[in-house]
C-alpha cells in the first residue's frame, strides 16, 4: 500500500508540473493575443490626419476677399486664371463694387433693397504675403474636402451652371469682374458673404455677426480650428 501510495504522489506531482506549464504556455498565447488585438485596434488613431489646405481671408479696407492656391482647385475650375499661382474671390454689390468713385447714394441703394451681385477674380503670381504685401490678412486651414466645398459655393454664386460672365476689367493687378446670381442686400453685405463662403470650409465664424471687415477678422482670429468634417452652411 505504501508503495501505491507513492507511485501516486509522484504521479500527482509530474502531473500538476505539467498543468502549470500548460497554463502558462496559454496565459502567453493569450497575451500575444490581446496585444495583437491592442495594435489593431490603435492602428487607425495613428493614421495621419487629412492633408491641410490653406486659404487667406484679406482685408481691403471695407471688404474682405479670400485667397485660394490654384494648383488645389479642379483643373476646369473658372477660378484658376492663367498665369496664377493663386485667386482672390471677393464679391459685393455690383453697381457699388463696378464703380470707381461710388458714392452714399450707391451706398444706400445697396443696403435699403435687394441689388444684383458681383464677383471679383484676381489673378495673383505668388502667395498673399507677397502679392499683397501690407494688406491685412489671416491664414486658414481647411482640409481638401472644405476647399472643394467652398469652391462649388463660389461656383454657384457664378450663375446656375457655374460658368463665368466677364462685366469688365477689376480694381487692380489681373482682374475682372463677373457676374452673380447672389443678390446683395443689408442682411448680405460682402463680408457676410465672405463668411458664409468660410463656413462652407468648416470655420467656425458667424455671418450674421460679420457686416463689417474689422467684425469678420476679429472673428476669423478667435476661431478656434476647422472641424475635419465641416457641414456646409444653412
Amino acid at each position: 500500500m505504501q508503495a501505491a501510495t507513492d507511485k501516486a504522489t509522484i504521479s500527482d506531482a509530474h502531473g500538476g508540473a505539467g498543468g502549470d506549464r500548460k497554463a502558462g504556455a496559454m496565459t502567453r498565447l493569450l497575451l500575444v493575443l490581446l496585444a495583437a488585438l491592442t495594435t489593431a485596434c490603435a492602428a487607425p488613431s495613428s493614421m495621419p490626419p487629412p492633408a491641410q489646405r490653406t486659404v487667406w481671408l484679406v482685408r481691403h479696407g471695407w471688404h474682405t476677399g479670400l485667397v485660394f492656391r490654384t494648383a488645389d482647385l479642379p483643373a476646369d475650375s473658372p477660378l484658376r486664371l492663367p498665369r496664377a499661382s493663386h485667386v482672390e474671390v471677393g464679391w459685393g454689390d455690383r453697381a457699388y463694387y463696378m464703380h470707381p468713385s461710388p458714392g452714399i447714394v450707391l451706398g444706400l441703394r445697396a443696403l435699403l433693397w435687394p441689388t444684383p451681385g458681383v464677383l471679383h477674380l484676381v489673378a495673383l503670381p505668388a502667395a498673399p504675403p507677397t502679392s499683397l504685401a501690407g494688406a491685412e490678412m489671416a491664414t486658414v486651414g481647411v482640409t481638401q474636402e472644405a476647399l472643394e466645398r467652398m469652391h462649388q459655393r463660389v461656383l454657384r454664386s457664378l450663375t446656375d451652371a457655374g460658368l463665368a460672365q466677364p462685366l469688365g476689367p477689376g480694381l487692380y493687378g489681373d482682374s475682372a469682374f463677373h457676374a452673380s446670381v447672389d443678390e446683395f442686400h443689408a442682411l448680405r453685405t460682402c463680408n457676410v458673404w465672405v463668411a458664409q463662403l468660410l463656413r462652407e470650409g468648416g470655420v467656425r465664424v458667424r455671418p450674421a455677426g460679420a457686416i463689417t471687415a474689422g467684425a469678420l477678422m476679429r472673428q476669423v482670429d478667435a476661431a478656434p480650428p476647422a472641424p475635419l468634417q465641416p457641414a456646409p452652411s444653412k
